[in-house]
């Protein structure tokens, strides 16, 4: 259910042009990682999930400030959830692991 709603959420800000959540182990291959950014990101807060990752990137000829902080699995519920789906890369999450990354991406220039 928070999954849920979280990924609702992520589906309302993406249409007005902002990233939200990615994983190293999606269950559906669009919410991997999708720049060079959010893949050092993820790598990162999988390592150390108390530190957020910080960079510049530049997008279409925009430049952006992006951060990366993980998304635990705060609820068995996600591990329900996540270890015996069918599409899931992954299947030994415990709860209290680094499941993906909420990605926020500002533009530099207004």
């Amino acid at each position: 259910m928070c999954a849920q709603l979280l990924r609702h959420s992520a589906q309302s800000i993406q249409k007005r042009g902002a990233e939200f959540s990615r994983s190293l182990w999606p269950l559906n291959a669009a919410h991997g990682p999708q720049t060079q950014a959010e893949q050092q990101g993820l790598e990162a807060v999988a390592k150390k999930p108390d530190a957020a990752f910080y960079t510049e990137e530049e997008l279409g000829g925009r430049s952006y400030f992006t951060a990366v902080y993980a998304d635990r699995a705060t609820l068995p519920s996600c591990v329900e959830c996540h270890n015996p789906h069918p599409y899931s890369p992954r299947r030994d999450f415990k709860q209290g692991d680094v499941m993906g990354a909420i990605v926020v991406r500002v533009p530099l220039e207004f």
